[in-house]
């Protein structure tokens, strides 16, 4: 039996509410309930929702205050927002932030389930495969550390891996290589890598340029051979686990 999914609905009008809880909770879902954004804000401190639908205009913080409450310092919401007001002029602002969706009232309810339905089971979480060793606590760190920013992560220790990933329809949006690790014989593994996302990904709907960040602990300077062979962005020896999440999020905000 699946379990149930809990959203969260954010208003101060409190008949929507009232009307909007029934039709969530028939779908099979749970349902919480707040009627401003202080009042929200202390709901997803003991226990977070895998949905929010939030109103814009509230008392004590509004909507976009409570955006920024639950947004990370790489400007990712902590869990998924589905934005539902009257304010249409607001949309370019939360497309801009990476809101995970965007309706305006008044709307109808099968359009809203659609929504709800796309955000919580298609996923909106980007994929990152990370090109180390896996019983490294230094993979282990960054694992979580992009967790915790809503990506979905794969631990990938060689090309083959990579190759059946894909394969197997796992493909990535985003390849985090540890250059001097894992670097092969010829000295070419991050134009292999290269070579084979291109290869993999043509044609795929999506198709663009998976970018490849390349870091090493080695202490070697290895930015300009992996540049020549294709990577995208050189970071050196990470600072701390999350210096790897600014890299993504500037390629990110660069594809916008």
């Amino acid at each position: 039996m699946k379990e149930k999914k809990t959203i969260l609905i954010l208003d101060d009008e409190r008949e929507y509410v009232d009307l909007l809880r029934p039709f969530l909770e028939e779908e099979g879902y749970r349902t919480l309930a707040a009627h401003d954004g202080e009042a929200g804000l202390a709901i997803i401190k003991d226990m977070r929702p895998d949905l929010v639908l939030l109103d814009i205009n509230m008392p004590k913080k509004d909507g976009l205050e409570f955006y920024r409450e639950i947004t990370t310092l790489y400007g990712r919401s902590k869990m998924p927002v589905l934005v539902v007001t009257a304010r249409l002029e607001l949309e370019p602002v939360f497309k801009a932030i990476d809101a995970d969706g965007f309706i305006t009232k008044p709307f109808e309810i099968a359009h809203l389930m659609k929504e709800i339905d796309r955000i919580l089971n298609s996923g909106k979480e980007k994929i990152v495969f990370i090109m180390d060793r896996k019983e490294l606590p230094s993979t282990s760190g960054m694992v979580e550390a992009f967790r915790r920013e809503r990506y979905r992560v794969t631990v990938v220790e060689d090309i083959q891996s990579v190759d059946r990933e894909i394969e197997a329809g796992n493909g990535p949006d985003f390849l985090i290589v540890e250059y001097v690790q894992l670097e092969e014989d010829d000295g070419n593994l991050i134009s292999r890598l290269r070579e084979l996302l291109v290869a993999k990904t043509a044609g795929i709907a999506r198709n663009r340029r998976i970018p490849i960040i390349v870091y090493t602990y080695s202490g070697l300077n290895c930015g300009e051979s992996s540049r020549i062979q294709g990577a995208d962005k050189y970071i050196g020896r990470p600072h701390n686990y999350t210096d790897a999440i600014s890299a993504i999020r500037e390629c990110e905000l660069n594809e916008k």
